[in-house]
């Protein structure tokens, strides 16, 4: 359905929404353009997540993965998806394709779900936009925690909240002064 939807925002917003949770229903045509066009929409970052698991799961070799994150335009989506792959870790999945004359450099040890969550978590701290930077956190205390992993479970809902008062506190200050009369 959203593929029939004229404004490309709205559709880019409802494609992302449903890549969140059920990245199979998403036809993968153009995605690489939806996913540059639309990097700035609330939610092109969980969207990079469930697509990334699911093309593991699929059968998609780590390294290709690994590949199409760096790619992405935003340290967002970067993180995100690492933590989408960091999900995959220990699951069953078709056998890697890799070649030997491939030279992608891979800057994590894609098969290492600790070196994957270090990289999520080092990109997650170089994120500027607070709400960007908290929708990452919650998807590493996310994966924390489905990895059993409480103690880094709780320092990633830390710094969720320290950037969710971020966001709070610009918005705060940009408001106006409230101006108040007693009677």
């Amino acid at each position: 359905v959203a593929n029939n939807i004229p404004d490309p925002y709205i559709r880019a917003s409802l494609l992302f929404r449903v890549m969140k949770n059920a990245p199979q229903e998403i036809r993968t045509r153009n995605l690489s353009d939806l996913f540059k066009s639309f990097a700035e929409q609330r939610w092109a970052a969980p969207a990079c997540a469930g697509h990334a698991e699911h093309r593991i799961r699929s059968g998609d070799s780590l390294l290709s993965v690994a590949a199409w994150t760096q790619l992405l335009p935003l340290a967002s989506q970067r993180a995100a998806a690492f933590a989408g792959i960091a999900r995959t870790v220990g699951t069953p999945r078709a056998k890697d394709n890799t070649d030997a004359g491939s030279t992608i450099a891979a800057p994590v040890d894609i098969n290492d779900v600790h070196s994957l969550m270090d990289a999520a978590e080092r990109v997650a701290h170089q994120i500027q936009e607070p709400l960007d930077a908290a929708f990452v956190w919650i998807q590493v205390a996310r994966t924390w925690n489905l990895l059993g992993k409480t103690q880094r479970d709780q320092q990633a809902l830390t710094n969720l909240d320290d950037r969710v008062f971020d966001a709070w506190t610009a918005v705060w200050q940009e408001r106006p002064p409230v101006k108040r009369g007693y009677n």
